[in-house]
């Protein structure tokens, strides 16, 4: 944790399970598609690994994110209200998010990444959860 309370992302993701939750997630991305959205980017970590099987990628979040690499478009935005045509991305990742939104946002959200998505939906949320605080639906 950072002195504010935050998790630090850096430290999370150096455990040897964090990796190998990452790497089993990206394992499930087909290789060679053209677009793909992260929605709920955070800091852009998964963004940029989707570039290893993405052409092309967006990543999404409430705030507008500095992300430094050629092939991922930071934009700002709510996932409920998704300002894209249908259809229009080969991959749509959301990936530890939906386990914060509580319902009817939930159905909402999960409609609106079904809508943009021209071929698949990729969600990944905790398999162990610590439900003590509320925190996670």
């Amino acid at each position: 944790m950072s002195l504010d309370g935050r998790m630090d992302l850096a430290e999370a993701r150096s455990s040897p399970r964090e990796r190998q939750r990452i790497a089993s997630l990206m394992d499930m991305v087909p290789r060679g598609l053209e677009s793909a959205i992260d929605v709920g980017a955070r800091d852009g970590f998964l963004s940029v690994s989707l570039t290893d099987r993405v052409r092309h990628v967006v990543a999404l979040d409430f705030i507008l994110l500095d992300i430094a690499h050629p092939r991922v478009t930071a934009v700002a935005g709510d996932a409920a209200r998704l300002e894209f045509p249908d259809s229009s991305f080969d991959l749509v990742l959301c990936a530890e998010v939906l386990e914060h939104i509580a319902s009817p946002a939930l159905e909402v959200i999960c409609a609106e990444l079904v809508r943009v998505s021209r071929r698949c939906v990729l969600i990944g949320v905790p398999f162990e959860q610590d439900t003590r605080f509320g925190r996670l639906t």
